[in-house]
């Protein structure tokens, strides 16, 4: 009988695949490894620390990419989950209470698809607003953040999957200003922050 052993640098034991008993079939033996339930097999994160910029949020009620927070995976199994975590940070041209969003899902080969609330009547489907650090006649030096904390996704594929924030305004005239203040003035009062989006992929 074939067998394959690990032995640990440290000393801490060995491993042993054995493959399975001899049998008169010429089949191929396969031996599968199992992940237990809830581990975690691969990270994927879209950070950026440094870049500031701007984009616009033209039309009412359209949703736009968010330029840095998007990130790819693709998952091993199907029964597999993702766990997805994200911050944005940055100040919308007006209040920033106007100001929705959600995450896009977009599988390779396949559908797109939002994770986002459900849509009823004349009612936007969103995952949350932007949460205002301060309302009133400032938004050019009061940045905000808005975020998820691991909401876990169960995209049923082995696909690439491509997760990308996406933002949108109840005013046809919003532009948002990423990672600092809308003024971004060279004084303490204006802060520059970051943006990321994390997927985890979880054993199911």
């Amino acid at each position: 009988m074939s067998s394959i052993k690990l032995t640990a640098d440290s000393g801490g034991g060995t491993v042993e695949f054995k493959a399975p008993p001899t049998t008169t079939s010429n089949a191929a033996k396969v031996i599968t490894l199992s992940q237990n339930p809830g581990m975690i097999t691969q990270v994927v994160q879209s950070s950026d620390t440094t870049s500031t910029g701007s984009f616009s949020l033209t039309t009412a009620g359209t949703y736009y990419d968010h330029t840095l927070m998007t990130v790819a995976i693709t998952p091993a199994s199907a029964s597999n989950k993702i766990l997805i975590s994200c911050l944005g940070m940055g100040e919308g041209s007006e209040d920033d209470h106007k100001i929705r969003w959600r995450i896009k899902r977009a599988i390779s080969g396949g559908a797109t698809t939002y994770i986002q609330g459900t849509a009823s009547g004349s009612r936007i489907p969103v995952i949350s607003t932007i949460s205002t650090s301060y309302h009133g006649d400032d938004n050019l030096t009061t940045p905000s953040t808005f975020g998820l904390s691991n909401y876990l996704d169960s995209p049923s594929t082995t696909s690439a999957i491509t997760y990308t924030v996406q933002m949108e305004s109840s005013s046809s005239s919003e532009t948002w200003y990423y990672n600092s203040s809308k003024a971004d003035n060279d004084e303490d009062y204006s802060e520059r922050g970051i943006s990321y989006i994390t997927v985890m992929e979880v054993a199911g």
